[in-house]
């Protein structure tokens, strides 16, 4: 784990030295719109309240072009889903699947931890964010399940995400 996090400080150092591209900040959900619909990375304003966020999941459930639901997932990174997770479990089933399980992450629900339990259970892809899926939904005796899970895991792939759920969703 400790080399896994020297690789991420490493490449955060990296980016911070090229810098990011400015955006222009949106501040109106109709400016967030028009810049989805022209295939811009909306710069997404984070003092938006609920009726915004609310017609941003309405709007997330009309995508059908993965990159536009990739930017209607990463909305609610920050900000609680609004609606029903049933959409949000459909999506992990996608190639948006990864922005799925960020979003159902944060959010407190049994139904999100029995998920995370049977994406190991089932050796399912995306297995390693299982990790992340449990930070709001920890019990007493989860570090000791997620250590076994990892001295388990032999896909290196889903280890690393296990580590990076573990390092960075805190």
């Amino acid at each position: 784990v400790a080399t896994y996090i020297d690789m991420e400080n490493a490449s955060f150092a990296r980016w911070a030295e090229k810098g990011s591209p400015k955006r222009e900040p949106v501040h109106t959900y109709d400016q967030f719109r028009a810049q989805v619909a022209s295939d811009e990375w909306p710069n997404w304003g984070e003092h938006f309240g609920p009726t915004e966020l609310r017609l941003a999941a309405l709007d997330l459930l009309q995508q059908t072009d993965p990159r536009k639901q990739r930017q209607y997932l990463r909305i609610f990174y920050k900000h609680p889903f609004p609606l029903d997770y049933d959409y949000l479990f459909q999506l992990t089933n996608s190639i948006v699947a990864p922005n799925a399980l960020n979003v159902l992450s944060t959010i407190e629900d049994d139904r999100i931890r029995q998920f995370a339990l049977g994406l190991v259970e089932n050796r399912s892809p995306g297995r390693g964010q299982a990790v992340q899926l449990l930070t709001r939904n920890f019990r007493d005796g989860d570090h000791e399940m997620v250590k076994e899970w990892c001295e388990n895991e032999t896909d290196p792939e889903e280890l690393i995400a296990a580590a990076h759920a573990a390092c960075f969703s805190m």
